[in-house]
């Protein structure tokens, strides 16, 4: 299927939020970790507290952070199951086959290569090799460090598989990002095969069943 898909430039997408912000006379604070948020008194209001020791009182707290802010929070949102996964995003100059075109393999051995703006180049990323690792809270409190081995290799010679031009690609590194998956997903996954498992065993039992029968008629007709 053939379709017009937008790549963002993350770059100037900053540059555009931070003019904007300094333009409403936003305050920023950068390097800051979130250490807890608790709701106050009146009603509304939420205390946001940083490692350093920073404190700041607002109506409303966003979370753009990957899930992380269940971590930090006294509310409901530490009852969430979330797991974390540790993905890795090559980035990557395409053949000239591939100016300005983008390919993604939607079933099977899913691969993705795209532009990428921000670097002037393409990423390429694989359902099975992008993930390096996956943790939960409980398991591992700190994310991990970026792991010492690429998985370029194994992402490139899978998708050549399907599109031999990709042997042409020249790396130019990787970037590591955490992805948070809500682990009640996994669950409804894991019950929908059950059902059809437990579908389909119910399916051969039956047809077993009557095939015996109609055997054993023939038998006694016999």
């Amino acid at each position: 299927m053939r379709c017009r898909e937008f790549a963002f430039n993350a770059v100037t997408l900053r540059a555009i939020m931070r003019e904007r912000l300094e333009a409403a006379n936003i305050q920023i604070f950068t390097g800051e970790q979130v250490h807890q948020i608790t709701p106050e008194p009146p009603p509304g209001l939420n205390r946001v507290t940083t490692r350093n020791g920073a404190s700041i009182q607002a109506p409303f707290v966003f979370d753009a952070t990957y899930g992380q802010l269940a971590n930090q929070s006294t509310g409901a949102l530490q009852e969430l199951p979330f797991k974390y996964e540790q993905a890795e995003i090559v980035l990557v100059e395409p053949p000239s086959a591939l100016d300005g075109l983008a390919v993604t393999v939607m079933d099977g051995p899913f691969f993705s290569i795209m532009p990428f703006p921000a670097q002037d180049c393409y990423s390429l990323t694989h359902v099975r090799y992008t993930p390096h690792r996956a943790w939960t809270q409980a398991d591992c409190p700190v994310a991990p460090a970026p792991p010492e081995t690429s998985h370029r290799l194994h992402m490139q010679r899978d998708a050549q598989r399907f599109m031999p031009v990709l042997a042409e690609l020249k790396p130019r590194g990787s970037l590591y990002e955490t992805k948070t998956i809500l682990l009640k997903r996994d669950l409804c996954i894991t019950l929908i095969l059950a059902k059809i498992w437990e579908f389909t065993i119910d399916f051969i039992v039956k047809n077993l069943m009557k095939f015996a029968n109609i055997e054993l008629c023939r038998g006694l007709e016999e």
